[in-house]
């Protein structure tokens, strides 16, 4: 990976959200029982512990949620997270984009505490599942 002076990753992805992707994808796959239960609401569960990082200059708090067979990052800040070049503006929630690293998706929500979710699921499933975890 090539950083750019200022915290920026070659590709315009920004050196927070490029060590938010990065720790979403070095998450072992879920072991057990993966099988779909009709009907059934999973609950989240938080596997392992915090941890928090500093990456471009921004303190971020990293947590990992399980949620059925999904395991998605949980990133918080009190600093915005910065837009990639290529993400899309997300309508209707305030400063939120979406954008694509590698295999994962990745939906923020910019705010007095910042909220990036990360987790290798198709981006139309980003948000409902960004609604059904723990607020920050």
């Amino acid at each position: 990976m090539t950083l750019l002076p200022g915290g920026q990753q070659a590709g315009s992805v920004p050196a927070a959200v490029a060590a938010v992707a990065r720790y979403a994808q070095a998450i072992p796959a879920a072991a057990g029982d993966h099988r779909s239960y009709p009907g059934a609401r999973a609950v989240p569960v938080e596997v392992g512990r915090p941890v928090t990082v500093t990456a471009g200059g921004q303190q971020i708090m990293l947590r990992t949620w399980r949620l059925g067979s999904t395991e998605a990052v949980v990133a918080t800040s009190g600093q915005p997270f910065p837009m990639p070049t290529r993400a899309q503006g997300v309508t209707g929630r305030g400063m939120a984009w979406s954008a694509r690293v590698g295999p994962v998706g990745l939906y923020c929500l910019n705010g007095p505490t910042s909220e990036l979710v990360a987790a290798p699921v198709p981006a139309a499933e980003l948000a409902a599942l960004a609604a059904r975890l723990p607020p920050a």
